[in-house]
């Protein structure tokens, strides 16, 4: 596999690109008091009915198109990339070991998942209202920054990058787009106050993500709602 896959993985994610097997085998009621971000914590049973949006990915993975997701049940029947990206798809249910949603032409789609559905991982597609909700509350504002750098995406060449930032300072937030992995939904284009910009991509929710992934690839993880410099004041 190209060098670069692992070069997506941490600059996107961080610390996130881990799913432990302990979180896919939980069977305990799940119930999570804790939160990862502004927006509350669904099981997937609790998105029945919503929609899904099929996430984009870099160029160079594209070519595996949407490997868990599927038109019939089964290893090989996944769909390709230019034919879903930015699709939407209606969760309708469980079946198997299968999550069952609706597309635009109301026929079923399947996605695949491992263990417990309240505790699993969803590939490839993320909950729109958790994009969209995060555009409503985010675009224009300024955050804080928990951390020391942002990431850059060069479609060109096809390559990720970070660029330097101050932790605790602030950004503004002048885009919000689905993100590229599942984990991290909500992708934030952000600007520097030396007008410098890059992307920080993080769930608001922990809906459709394992427990440890919600933790480190939560909101929180990443930004302040307010200054921090003011509460040492």
């Amino acid at each position: 596999m190209k060098k670069y896959i692992l070069l997506l993985l941490l600059a996107c994610s961080g610390q996130c690109f881990s799913q432990t097997m302990a979180d896919v085998n939980q069977t305990a009621t799940p119930i999570r008091e804790k939160n990862y971000g502004p927006l509350h914590f669904k099981t997937l049973t609790q998105c029945i009915g919503q929609k899904f949006i099929c996430l984009p990915k870099p160029i160079m993975l594209q070519r595996f198109g949407y490997s868990s997701l599927r038109t019939k049940k089964g290893p090989l029947n996944s769909v390709n990339y230019q034919d879903y990206v930015f699709k939407l798809l209606t969760l309708t249910g469980f079946e198997d070991d299968y999550a069952v949603f609706l597309n635009d032409r109301n026929k079923k789609m399947y996605i695949n998942f491992l263990g417990d559905v309240n505790y699993t991982m969803l590939p490839g597609v993320a909950p729109v209202a958790e994009i969209d909700s995060a555009r409503s509350m985010y675009l224009g504002k300024t955050l804080w920054l928990k951390t020391d750098f942002l990431n850059l995406y060069n479609p060109d060449t096809d390559e990720f990058s970070k660029i330097h930032a101050t932790k605790l300072s602030p950004v503004k937030v002048v885009e919000v787009l689905a993100g590229y992995l599942e984990y991290q939904p909500v992708m934030f284009t952000l600007e520097t106050e030396d007008h410098r910009r890059g992307f920080i991509a993080c769930s608001l929710s922990g809906t459709n993500l394992t427990q440890s992934l919600a933790e480190s690839c939560s909101f929180n993880s990443y930004f302040f709602e307010t200054d921090p410099r003011l509460q040492h004041k």
